[in-house]
């Protein structure tokens, strides 16, 4: 895994109609192994993926079937399917919390999303497909909001 530099890139709709898009790559407060992004309370239909860097240029990060002991996910022509996490995107997910953790593992040819929790959610809805962290005692805990994101929301109530 030291040797699969990783990059998370965000896709987002924010009101304006044009699609925002954020990558770890490009932000200098991220790592190749740690990357974190707070996205505004409005954004909608957001989109999530990963890509891995080598020296001989750029490829995707692709599903996986967790309960198939990992084996790639393919679509009917037999094609790996893109790992493609997306988040609000219709408007009963509106008032979802999103507070997502994503861990990936394996190597540069070979990289996938090992496991994955949204820490924000109901718990009393069912889990996400893409939700798979095993043990309870182990996922992770919602973070408390930033006190500017709960600023900046109050202000931009109607």
């Amino acid at each position: 895994d030291v040797l699969c530099i990783r990059s998370m890139e965000v896709e987002w709709e924010n009101g304006t109609g044009v699609r925002q898009s954020w990558s770890s790559w490009n932000d200098w407060l991220a790592g190749w192994y740690e990357a974190e992004k707070m996205l505004p309370s409005s954004a909608t239909d957001v989109k999530v993926s990963f890509k891995v860097r080598t020296v001989s240029g750029t490829s995707s990060v692709y599903r996986v079937n967790h309960t198939k002991r990992n084996a790639w996910v393919r679509d009917y022509n037999g094609k790996c399917v893109l790992e493609e996490i997306w988040l609000r995107s219709d408007a009963e997910d509106m008032s979802q919390r999103i507070d997502v953790v994503f861990e990936l593992a394996g190597p540069m040819l070979g990289c996938y999303m090992r496991r994955a929790w949204n820490a924000g959610a109901d718990r009393k809805a069912s889990r996400q497909h893409w939700e798979w962290w095993g043990e309870a005692s182990e996922r992770p805990e919602p973070e408390a909001l930033p006190e500017v994101l709960v600023a900046a929301d109050k202000s931009a109530a109607p």
